[in-house]
This record gives C-alpha cells, structure tokens and sequence, in this order.
C-alpha cells in the first residue's frame, strides 16, 4: 500500500469498517481524552503531584507532550468511528507519539501505582497517578485496533515507520526538556566546590545552559522540587532525594544566591512547593533569609514622635505601628529595623483589648521562648531583639483575620557630632519586611534648639521656642538625617539614676585626637545590587588626595572578575583604583567574609583603615564567626568601616554582632557624597567629639555647671556598661544591668505577653508603667505655655488689684 493512499484504511472494502462499540468508545474517549485533560488541568490548577511527590510538568515543553495525548486519542478515535484517513503515517505518528508519552509517564508512576489502585476504593484522587497507565490502555487498544484491521499486518502494527520515528521523537523531546535539570544539577554541585576554579566552572555552565527557575525550585527544602526523569532514575517512589538530603536544598540556595546576587526567598514561590503561605509556616520566615511580603498584609499606621536634648547630645524616639490584616486567617508581622547609630531599644508597648501592655525584659534566649510559646497557643505576644549592629527584630502575632494589631517601641538615640556644634541624628527604618507600606509616615520631633533636614516634605517650625519638623514621609525619607544645633558652651550633662538615688550618672563631651590614617584598603562587593552604585563609588575614590595610598579588593564568589577578586589589586593612586573599579564586572552574588579576611592580612600597618562598601548581604555563604574570630583574636583594634548602599538584610552583619570592630556608617544621601565625607574625616587629622560617660555614687551632687538632663542619659550608659561587659566576658552582669535599665541589647529582649499568668511560666514581669520613658504629646508644650501665661496675668491682675485696695 503506498504512503500516499487516501481510501479506507482498512483495505478490503467488503469486509467494511468495524467502528468501536460503545464500551470501546467509553474506554477511547474517556480514558483516553477525558481523563488524561481532567488530569492536567487538576495539576495545573492544584499542584497536587507537585507538592506531595515530584513536578510532573515542569515546563510547558511538559505540559504540550502532555495534551498532545487526548488530542490523539480522539483524532484517532474519529478515524476509527469514520473507517478512513487521508494522511495514515502521521495518523500512525501521532498516535506512537502519545502512546510513548503515556508509556513514560506510566513507567514514572508505577512505584505509586499500587497505592493509587487502593485509593480509588476510597478517593476518587487515586484516579490522578493512574491516568497515565488508563491512557496508555487506551492508546495501545486503538492501535492495536488499527493496526489489526489492515490487511497482511498480523504481525506487524500499522506503519512501523511512522512508530519508530514517535519512538525517537519522544526520546528527544523528553531528553532535551530534562537535560537542563541534569546540567543544573551538575552546575550546583561545581558552584559549592572548596576550589574556586571549579566553582566559577559551575557558575558559568548555570549561566550558559542552567535552568534557574530548576534551580529555584530546589532551593526549598521537601518535596515536590525532583523533574519526572530525576524521580524515574534516582528516586524510585516515595521519599526522594529531596527529602532525604536537604544539604541539596542549601547548595542549590547558595548557587542561587552566587549566580543571582538574590536569595531564594526573594523570589516569587515556584510552583509546587508546598506549606509556604500556610498559617503552620509562619515561624520559619525569618529562618534562612529575607522576608516575604504577605499577601493581605499591611502596616496602616505608622507614627515617628521625638524629643531631642540637643545640649545634652540625646533624644528618645517612639515608633508607633499599626498592622492590618486583610485576610481570612490570623498573620505574624516581622520585620528587621536599622536603628540610629549606638541606640537602644528602651520600650515596647503593644495594645490588647484596646489596653496599652508594657514588656517585660529579660534574657534574649527566655523572651524568645516565651514568644514562640505564646504564639504555638494563636494568642497575643510582641517581641524585640537584637539581630546585628544597630539592628533589631520586631515581632507582632497574631495580627487577627481581618483586623488591626498597634505596638510602640521607644527608642533612645546618642546625637552622633560631627563638632561641638552641630551633631545628627537619623531615624529608625526597615531593612526587611513581611509586610506592605501602605500610608507614609508620620514624623513629629521637638527641640529646644534649631533643628533642620535635607527633606522637603517636613514642615519647620517654632513655636514659643519650641522648634519642630513634622510632616509626612516614606519610606526611604526616613533615612534622611535630622541636623542638631547645640550650645558649644556646654560640655558636661548629668542626671540622678532614679532607680537608685545615690547614683549620678554624667556625661562630658571631649575632643579625642584621632589616629593617623595614611592608606585606605577598599573591599568593594561587586554583587549585582551595587551595579548602580559603580560609577558613584569611582566618583568618591577621584577626590582622595594623591599623596593617599588607596589600594582595592574586589569581593568575589559570583563567578565574575575571574583572578581579581579576595586578593589586593595593584595600582595605588586613587585614579587607578577608580579605573578598576570602573572596569570591573557587577553581577550576583559575593561571599563578603573570605575577602574581609583576607583583607585584615593585607594590612600591615596601623595607619590603614578598611572600608567595607556594600550592598545588602541576604546569605551568609561562608560563616561569619571566621571573620568575628579574626576580629577578636588577630586584628582586636582594626576597624572596619561598613558603608550599605541600598536596604535590606546583612546576614554577615547579623553574624558579627558580638564585635565592636564594625562601625555602621550613617547615610545622608547620594552614596558619592557619603563615602567622600567618610573619606575626609578618615584622613583629616581633626579630633573627634566623643561623649564619655561615668557614674558617681554616695557623695555625689549635681554640678553648677553642667546641664541636667533626663534618665535617657542613665539608659545610654547602661548600654555602654552592657558593652563593656561582655568585651570583659561577664555575661550575666550584662544581661542583669539590661534587665534592671530596660533595655533591648545582644544578650537581652523584650516581650510583651496577655496575661499575668503567662508572664508567670516564664519567670517574667512586666515593667511598671511609671518607669517606661515617655513623649509628651506635642500640644501640650502650648498648653503649658497657656497654664504659664494664664498663672503670669493672674498673679499680675491680683497684685493690682491689691496695689488699689491700699
């Protein structure tokens, strides 16, 4: 019979055509159809074989083989139902094809299989993994079929051509859409090797022919992450490798993160993988990097009320927050807070019922455990901890199904001065969030003297000598710093200690000569969100002094400026330096501890500074307690100046918490200007104004001519007393003076809890209400001023009065 004929397929025109009855049409349509399109669109809709055992349509390559089947079956069941085709080879194709789709599938399910025929007596589910073998079953009959009614084909099926070309075809299509699975497989297991030649080998062969999307996949720990072919080959049923070894999971993060420059959680959550939005997951947000927005989810309120001290160089700030939950289900609101430089957390409020609740403080690792506790038992807690260098997390749950939850942390804030003149002071902002900004801020400060900021949007004011900012700002408006006039006069502030009246705590401000800095050691991060930042960098090293060594490290571990990264680069003009930087490549991400370290062995002398310019650090790739270590041990006086450009978690920073050799530098603005003024105040010369503070105990007075202030100054040195503790090694001491002061630190926290009896199992008690600092609401300045003025013409009219009665 030639390939071109177009009559009956069935050759002898007296038998006629047998056309299938209507059990086989049942069987045809379906099996063959019906099912395996229900099938589909249940996992496309669902994802159910994808969260509980691999993704059987990982791409839409998948997805076309896939409808390819149903669209066969019913083809060829219409030549069946009609005796005849035109085009019988590719009939014959097509059908081969989705026979062996079916026959791939089925061989993919079978070690569910059994399980699956024993779920149909109970759930109809068992339906799904049986599809493919139904199908199948289908296919073969209506070859079968075909091929049986063809005259002389006994003994072969109907054009064994045309099936051995669907044979081929199928090897192929499946064989391309998994070979980048197995080549992203490959690529994860280069990009973590000790070596770095082989790990930029790996990195390169990601970015070349890897599947990121795969690659995203796998960074989730548990099921649902295995291709079909990986399921067939290396799983063998249930369990899988995933589940099995989650050292896979860290790996293919940390490729992500290296070939990214983001970690996985800052992706939308792949297909298939399970528990994310789920109300069980909630605790495990912040376990292994940046948060997630959650959908519903919003902070509605937020309020920046302060009060700044600015002879005594201190100010108090309180934050109030108010989260809204659009949902249907009960929400945490998390986020990581940078705070002013060397502040401390020295209040936290939250309302229940409408009633304001004050924290208990207490050791870190007991409010962390009373939380997590509470919160098991859907009830009413807040926490704050520290989380790195001038860092904190707070905590709020549950923030109810569509509801509201209102919390306040105080913070006291150190005026960072530049002269005994002049001083800053930023406000608090998020450096990671779970949650939407809805509404902008409001901001609402006062001072007895000037006060200004590089920000519009803040109305100045002065009211009977009172000045304020006040107005409405976002987001990245909280990041401009408040500018603080002072009387250059007055160098020394005290207060008496209120919980112990025969302390006096006091403060002098003193001019300290600043060690002399010749070299400059830069480690610039060439992740991918400092590619912005390249030219702005360039710009700053321009306007180094000549006669200044400023020598380069590129952080590397992204696979980028291959033979050029952890190592000092030569040319030490700054105009060289600015060229390298200029010429080297931006992109991913880089591993920031094995350049610091190898940054401290680079310096050889004490009159070089290293200046750390970064970008947000979301994974920790290499365990910071190496550098912390080093810190510690090797380099205890080097510091290392820390420059972010951009907001979001530092893992590393979080990491050195316990060092004090980080200095976080403020940001004012453009990343230029900033690194310039660093620069200039590295290598001037001028001393620097540092504010000393000491207690006086039993004889101990107030002084004639210094400024008393309030109990922020006693909070401030109890932080510093903290510090030094725990650089002397005496924890407990620290952590009973955090305690005692109410105070936020690394070896301390607070937690506000519902009920007597909870703070009762965990040894806590809450703070009294009368010791907690507090912000006078801003009207009532003028309403002092009217009581002051109404009791001045009171006294005024009743002497004249009495002046005529004489």
């Amino acid at each position: 019979m030639s390939e071109q004929h177009t009559g009956p397929i069935f050759g002898a025109e007296e038998a006629g055509p047998r056309k299938p009855g209507g059990f086989a049409s049942f069987v045809y349509i379906g099996f063959g159809v019906i099912l395996p399109v229900l099938v589909l669109l249940i996992e496309l809709g669902t994802q159910w074989c994808a969260e509980v055992l691999f993704d059987p349509i990982p791409t839409w390559w998948h997805v076309l083989l896939i409808v390819f089947v149903p669209v066969t079956n019913l083809q060829t069941w219409m030549a069946l139902r009609n005796g005849e085709t035109k085009r019988p080879f590719w009939l014959s194709f097509a059908n081969g094809v989705a026979l062996f789709v079916a026959l791939y599938y089925t061989l993919i399910f079978a070690p569910v299989t059994p399980i699956a025929i024993i779920a149909i007596i109970y759930f109809l589910i068992g339906l799904l993994p049986l599809a493919p073998l139904l199908s199948l079953i289908a296919s073969i009959s209506m070859r079968w079929k075909l091929s049986a009614l063809r005259p002389g084909s006994a003994s072969v099926w109907f054009h064994w051509k045309a099936f051995a070309a669907a044979f081929v075809f199928v090897v192929a299509a499946f064989g391309i859409a998994e070979l980048r699975f197995l080549i992203t497989r490959a690529g994860i297991a280069k990009a973590n090797s000790a070596d770095a030649a082989v790990r930029d080998e790996g990195l390169s062969l990601l970015r070349r022919f890897g599947d990121q999307y795969y690659l995203l996949k796998l960074s989730y720990e548990g099921s649902g992450t295995a291709s079909p072919f990986e399921f067939l080959l290396r799983f063998g049923g249930f369990g899988g490798e995933q589940r099995l070894d989650n050292s896979l999971s860290v790996q293919a993060r940390n490729a992500f993160y290296r070939l990214t420059g983001l970690n996985y959680r800052q992706m939308p959550t792949p297909r298939g993988i399970r528990h994310w939005d789920r109300f069980d997951s909630w605790d495990q947000l912040d376990a292994e990097g940046p948060f997630r927005v959650n959908n519903g989810l919003s902070l509605e309120i937020s309020q920046i009320d302060g009060s700044v001290d600015p002879d005594a160089a201190l100010g108090y700030l309180e934050w109030t927050l108010v989260f809204n939950n659009e949902t249907q289900r009960m929400q945490e609101a998390v986020s990581q807070i940078q705070l002013p430089p060397d502040s401390v957390v020295s209040r936290l409020t939250l309302w229940i019922n409408d009633e304001e609740r004050e924290a208990a403080f207490a050791k870190s690792a007991t409010v962390i455990e009373a939380y997590e506790t509470i919160t098991a038992t859907k009830r009413d807690p807040a926490l704050v901890t520290v989380t790195g260098k001038d860092r904190i997390q707070l905590k709020c749950f549950p923030v109810p199904a569509n509801g509201e939850m209102k919390v306040r942390i105080g913070i006291t804030v150190p005026v960072a001065l530049e002269s005994m003149k002049t001083g800053y002071m930023t406000l608090p902002y998020f450096q990671d969030r779970n949650f939407a900004v809805s509404a902008e801020h409001s901001v609402w400060i006062e001072s007895k003297n000037d006060l200004d900021i590089a920000n519009d949007e803040l109305k100045h004011e002065n009211r009977d000598g009172v000045f304020g900012l006040r107005g409405r700002i976002g987001d990245i408006g909280l990041r401009s710093p408040v500018k603080i006039t002072r009387d250059e006069n007055i160098l020394n502030a005290w207060t008496r200690d209120k919980l112990n009246d025969s302390v006096i705590v006091r403060q002098e401000l003193k001019e300290i000569p600043k060690p002399s800095v010749k070299d400059i050691l830069l480690v610039v991060d060439t992740s991918s969100g400092m590619a912005g930042a390249q030219k702005e960098i360039a710009e700053a090293v321009r306007n180094i002094s000549s006669d200044t060594k400023v020598t380069l490290m590129l952080a590397g571990g992204s696979g980028l400026n291959l033979g050029n990264t952890d190592v000092p680069l030569p040319g030490d003009t700054a105009e060289q330096t600015a060229e390298r930087i200029l010429s080297a490549e931006f992109g991913g991400g880089t591993d920031a501890v094995p350049t610091l370290v190898a940054a401290m062995d680079a310096v050889s002398s004490p009159e070089t500074v290293i200046i750390w310019v970064h970008g947000p650090q979301p994974t920790e790739l290499e365990p910071a307690e190496r550098l912390s270590q080093y810190l510690r041990r090797r380099k205890p006086d080097m510091p290392i100046y820390s420059v972010q450009h951009g907001i979001g978690r530092n893992a590393v920073g979080r990491s050195l918490n316990e060092s004090d050799a980080i200095f976080t530098v403020m940001r004012y603005g453009k990343l230029s200007e900033d690194l310039t003024r660093l620069f200039d105040r590295i290598l001037k010369q001028e001393a620097v104004v540092k504010a000393v503070r000491t207690i006086e105990t039993s004889a101990a007075s107030a002084s004639a001519n210094a400024k008393e202030t309030s109990q922020h100054l006693v909070r401030l040195w109890a932080n510093d007393e903290v510090l030094r503790l725990l650089r002397k090694g005496d924890e407990a001491e620290a952590i009973n003076l955090a305690v005692k002061n109410q105070l936020v630190t690394r070896v301390s926290g607070a937690v506000v809890l519902e009920t007597q009896q909870q703070y009762d199992q965990f040894g806590l008690k809450p703070v009294d209400a009368n010791t907690v600092p507090t912000i006078p609401e801003p009207e009532e300045y003028l309403l002092f001023g009217v009581i002051l003025a109404a009791f001045v013409y009171f006294i005024w009219r009743f002497r004249g009065s009495r002046l005529r009665t004489v």
